[in-house]
């Protein structure tokens, strides 16, 4: 599993090679993934968990993503966690 760490994804957005940006959802929480390729991650080959989707689209909107794709398909059956 490939990963990009947060100074590489802005930097992918600066020079406009971001062309999908999709939030997965799993049981664990939801995950970002970015042109259908990479997993956002602070560690090599470890996706970032965001334990609820707002969480998620707050962290996207901070970085400068102006588009996403958010996946419903498991919603009804992940608890949202508060932290």
């Amino acid at each position: 599993m490939d990963t990009l760490n947060e100074p590489q994804f802005v930097s992918m957005m600066a020079w406009g090679v971001v062309f999908l940006v999709e939030v997965y959802a799993d049981r664990d929480g939801w995950y970002i993934r970015i042109n259908g390729s990479y997993w956002l991650g602070r560690k090599k080959d470890v996706p970032e968990i965001f334990f609820s989707v707002e969480r998620a689209v707050l962290y996207l909107h901070a970085v400068g993503c102006e588009h996403l794709v958010l996946h419903l398909n498991r919603w009804p059956e992940l608890p949202e966690r508060r932290d």
